[in-house]
């Protein structure tokens, strides 16, 4: 089904979008489970690493998700965003200001929405994805797919489709830029702290308060743009200006 990919710098979005070509033509149909990690890895010729990151990437794209001891299974909806960042080389550091600009209005309300018009399997996906935050310790390594997906649920849980147009490429484009940006702000709390606030925001939507969720979502990204350097100025319309060290 599967051939192994040509190795590049950036090896789980060649897999993702391998995978994601299957489930767009068919072949993997709705409902329908993914090998597991160990034969994806053993197919594709990448470590086992490689394949949780593509499938983060795909789940943040909505197009699988995964569930807790079984594995990951394509989701019924198969609509990729239309909407599309166009990412030209490396991933930069410097955009992280104009993505924090944006997304905190785009965020904050989609808590908002997501906290009165969430589904019962939308509870169920955002729990499961703080759940995976809360045995992570090295979150550079092994948290950040999580954190993405669960702001990717979060979207889809307000069931207007346009939230996930909008915020999946953002945030898979993020995914990719945060690494670059703690390894030079060496925040050593991260695991911690980031998995409080998602379990805040989860919290605020299961009980659909709508203040609460929008408050907490607030505050989280406040504060992941404190962690990456940016003051308050990349979030509410001053000059934007990245962070010298970033």
């Amino acid at each position: 089904m599967f051939q192994p990919v040509e190795r590049t710098h950036h090896l789980p979005q060649k897999v993702a979008d391998e995978i994601g070509k299957k489930i767009e033509t068919g072949e993997l149909q709705p409902g329908g489970k993914l090998p597991a990690e160990l034969s994806l890895a053993r197919t594709f010729g990448v470590s086992r690493s490689v394949i949780r990151e593509a499938i983060a990437k795909l789940r943040s794209e909505g197009l699988v998700e995964t569930r807790h001891g079984i594995g990951a299974f394509v989701l019924s909806t198969v609509r990729r965003s239309k909407i599309r960042l166009e990412i030209c080389g490396v991933p930069d550091p410097n955009d992280l200001p104009g993505l924090f600009q944006l997304r905190l209005p785009l965020e904050r309300q989609a808590a908002r929405l997501a906290a009165t018009e969430h589904k019962v399997n939308d509870l169920s996906i955002l729990r499961e994805h703080v759940f995976e935050m809360s045995r992570v310790s090295d979150w550079l390594a092994k948290g950040i797919g999580s954190d993405i997906a669960f702001h990717l649920a979060v979207a889809r849980a307000t069931q207007n489709r346009f939230y996930v147009d909008m915020l999946s490429p953002l945030l898979t484009y993020l995914g990719d830029i945060i690494p670059l940006a703690f390894r030079c702000t060496g925040d050593t709390n991260i695991a911690t702290t980031t998995f409080d606030e998602h379990r805040a925001v989860y919290e605020a939507i299961a009980a659909r308060d709508q203040d609460g969720a929008e408050k907490w979502m607030t505050s989280h990204i406040v504060n992941s743009a404190s962690r990456l350097g940016l003051g308050e100025d990349a979030l509410f319309g001053m000059p934007l200006r990245a962070n010298k060290n970033v």
